[in-house]
């Protein structure tokens, strides 16, 4: 679901220098700068969802997405790119090293259009800073899952991430950049 254009859930909330698409929801602590803003919604303390259900839903979800086979190729050029391609009409399962993200210069994804593509990234910590995503073969970041096996912590800086991420055990820092689909 494409939370971006919907609503926000998050523990505790902190969000700085941007706008919200819709509801947020958190479990926790709330702070804000006067520079945020809810274009299509507001902010407020609740519990939409049962939090200790879903943890245990999507480590769940996680475990069994980094079980699946990789079926697509994985290359990591000299000169930073980090290309996938996938061929299967339905499932393209990719396996990436988190260590491959640091001074990359472009994030290919290709895969057919009506495919689903899951990204398996192993390791700790990623780090995305000042590069991008770029599809190709019809897929587009509605089809994309960015499941971090690993990651306690995510760092992006200057970076767009387009699709889903699914990082049950890692705490998201997020800075300059755009941000299309959803985070769990």
């Amino acid at each position: 679901r494409d939370l971006s254009q919907d609503s926000f859930i998050s523990l505790n909330l902190t969000p700085t220098n941007g706008g919200v698409w819709g509801d947020a929801w958190h479990g926790g602590s709330y702070s804000a700068d006067q520079t945020v803003v809810y274009s299509r919604g507001t902010v407020a303390q609740g519990s939409p969802i049962d939090f200790a259900a879903s943890e245990v839903q999507l480590h769940s979800l996680s475990t069994q997405l980094a079980s699946l086979t990789a079926n697509g190729t994985t290359t990591r050029e000299t000169w930073g790119g980090i290309m996938l391609r996938g061929t299967h009409a339905q499932l393209n399962v990719f396996d990436v090293n988190a260590s491959d993200f640091t001074g990359a210069e472009l994030w290919s994804i290709e895969a057919p259009a009506e495919s689903f593509v899951v990204v398996n990234i192993r390791g700790n910590p990623p780090t995305f800073n000042g590069f991008g995503i770029s599809f190709s073969g019809g897929i587009t970041s509605r089809s994309v899952l960015y499941n971090f096996v690993d990651a306690t912590s995510i760092n992006a800086h200057g970076f767009g991430f387009h699709g889903t991420i699914l990082a049950p055990y890692a705490h998201v820092a997020f800075a300059n950049g755009a941000f299309e689909g959803g985070i769990y």
